[in-house]
């Protein structure tokens, strides 16, 4: 039955290697030539299936099962913040030109108010996770997140007519993404900690 499984995985792991391999060489030979939403939309399909590649390898070897609960949950984490760090560099970016111009095209509206919802369902699927720990960086992480996001909310995306400075609200945004840099640096040091 061990031989059973061992080949079986085998197999499958190789197909998961060749699949991420299969989609890095096609978007490293593209790149240039894609417009930005498709190359972060192929940014995001590769980083999704390397992260999922990881965790399968980590639940299959049961290094999953000799990590406490919290590490877990950064793990859970740590799957959504690639993404979260992105959208927010979107949000940072489009509301940065939508303050600067002190109004919202409604191409730009409808893309910031997308950007929100993202954000907003990232944070409660993965950083909620979290926020009941009381250690710093998740705090900081948590909270850096949600003021951006009610900033965006109430500045951007609820007015017609702009009036936040854009200086302000580039450096918001800029410490809600530092914060989350942050928080996966210190979760990949906390899992490294966990399997030695």
């Amino acid at each position: 039955l061990l031989k059973f499984y061992s080949e079986k995985y085998a197999a499958s792991n190789q197909l998961n290697l060749e699949k991420i391999l299969k989609i890095w060489q096609q978007l490293k030979s593209q790149v240039l030539q894609l417009e930005p939403p498709q190359s972060f939309t192929q940014h995001t399909e590769l980083i999704e299936n390397i992260l999922l590649h990881l965790e399968k390898t980590a639940s299959i070897n049961g290094l999953a099962h000799e990590l406490d609960i919290d590490s877990v949950e950064s793990m859970a984490v740590m799957r959504n913040l690639p993404l979260l760090t992105e959208t927010l560099g979107q949000a940072r970016g489009l509301g940065t030109l939508i303050a600067s111009q002190k109004n919202k095209s409604l191409i730009n509206s409808v893309k910031i108010n997308y950007l929100l919802i993202q954000c907003e369902k990232i944070v409660e699927d993965s950083l909620e996770i979290l926020s009941h720990n009381e250690a710093k960086e998740y705090q900081l992480c948590y909270q850096s997140v949600k003021v951006f996001l009610a900033l965006l909310k109430a500045e951007i995306v609820s007015k017609q007519v702009i009036d936040i400075d854009s200086k302000e609200y580039f450096e918001q945004a800029s410490d809600a993404i530092d914060q989350a840099f942050s928080l996966v640096n210190i979760l990949v040091k906390k899992s490294i900690q966990s399997l030695s």
